[in-house]
């Protein structure tokens, strides 16, 4: 199954999440996907990850950014 998402969104989903943990459910929403959704994405990039640790890398410094750009705008 394709990945829904491009690894930038899926990074500022992720990020957004991070940031506001309470608000899971609304963010979810304004991407477009259910929880159930949400999990299955999780794990097409978890199993990539697992394989591609560049890819991983990646994922992780782009949730870092997106972590400092969401908390500057507090």
């Amino acid at each position: 199954v394709p990945k829904r998402f491009s690894i930038n969104v899926f990074a500022s989903l992720t990020a957004e999440i991070a940031e506001q943990p309470a608000e899971v459910d609304a963010i979810r929403r304004k991407y477009g996907i259910s929880e159930a959704e949400h999990h299955e994405e999780s794990q097409r990039w978890t199993d990539d990850f697992a394989t591609n640790d560049e890819l991983r890398k990646r994922y992780l410094g782009i949730v870092q950014r997106y972590r400092g750009y969401l908390k500057t705008r507090r």
